[in-house]
């Protein structure tokens, strides 16, 4: 096992730890872990999203929140003002 991957694994363990209620743990490498201190039913996946699946717009899927009701996942305002045709 390297370096990075214990460093990672140590990182995943302890805020895991700090946040028992998180099923999914978004690290800085941009790679969702599991939480090993969540109980329960953990769900699907966060990138686990189908455009075509229904059970995406469910609000337990940790994906809802980033995808649903939005434009490629950005919360906010989407309103454009300028005359671009594109």
């Amino acid at each position: 096992m390297s370096w990075m991957e214990q460093a990672v694994r140590e990182w995943v363990w302890n805020y895991g730890a700090d946040h028992p209620d998180q099923p999914w743990l978004l690290c800085d490498l941009d790679v969702w872990y599991p939480n090993p201190h969540f109980v329960g039913d953990r769900g699907r996946h966060p990138e686990d999203y189908d455009e075509d699946d229904v059970e995406a717009e469910d609000p337990m899927n940790p994906a809802y929140e980033y995808v649903a009701g939005t434009d490629c996942g950005y919360v906010g305002d989407n309103v454009y003002d300028d005359d671009c045709p594109f």
